[in-house]
């Protein structure tokens, strides 16, 4: 990463290190913006997961996705299209070097509606087509 993106996130860290306490959410006069300090690891906490892009800027975070495991850390980051059904897990976390993160919601219909205006065509994966009927 570029050496202005990470003189930025070691501020933002060290912000959000000094103005949030222990397992808060601060949600600045920014919208769909929210920022996370936790100081211990935790048990996964099943969760809808909305479209957002999250950045850890301390410390790492575990997604459980049915029998998928999703780790990001400072080196990582998570982005996500639709609500997802998931289990979140703080994995790397202690008082001294807690677990920092900004997440921004993103809005979908947003999203959609700045496709449709940009003309962007969608690229096909050559994934199988869903039919809808059971092979059985």
């Amino acid at each position: 990463m570029s050496d202005d993106f990470e003189q930025v996130r070691g501020q933002l860290a060290a912000r959000i290190a000094r103005w949030i306490e222990d397992g808060e959410a601060y949600m600045p006069p920014i919208s769909g913006l929210s920022l996370h300090r936790h100081t211990q690891a935790g048990a996964p906490v099943n969760c809808l997961l909305e479209p957002a892009i999250a950045v850890p800027l301390q410390g790492v975070k575990r997604t459980l996705l049915g029998s998928e495991v999703y780790t990001y850390d400072r080196h990582s980051f998570l982005i996500t299209s639709l609500d997802l059904p998931v289990a979140m897990q703080v994995a790397s976390a202690s008082p001294d070097s807690p677990y920092l993160s900004a997440v921004l919601r993103l809005d979908a219909r947003m999203i959609s509606d700045l496709v449709m205006e940009t003309g962007v065509k969608p690229v096909r994966l050559g994934l199988p087509r869903f039919s809808g009927r059971s092979s059985s």
